[in-house]
């Protein structure tokens, strides 16, 4: 058996530090792209409990149209709101 000498162990060393930081390196990336893409899922939707009071409806309502799911909160998407305004407004028309 060959011993192992000091030259290969340290290059051995760098490596496995250079694969590190490039680990590292790139779970910095991935978490920026991950924040981006939830902030843009953020402005384009409402809360539950925003959707709610602006349709003025129950929050349990609300939540049956949730279209989105960021981290433990459901989102309605802006348009959905949107539209359920407008069938709303429709249906009271048609019932007065």
């Amino acid at each position: 058996m060959k011993p192992v000498s000091c030259n290969s162990r340290k290059i051995r060393d760098a490596e496995a530090f250079h694969r590190k930081l490039d680990l590292e390196r790139t779970a910095r990336e991935n978490s920026t792209l991950f924040s981006e893409e939830v902030q843009a899922v953020l402005d384009q939707t409402y809360s539950v409990r925003e959707a709610a009071g602006l349709l003025n409806i129950s929050m349990v309502e609300a939540v049956k149209h949730a279209t989105h799911l960021v981290g433990h909160q459901f989102r309605i998407s802006k348009d959905k709101v949107q539209r359920l305004k407008e069938e709303m407004s429709k249906q009271k028309e048609s019932a007065a």
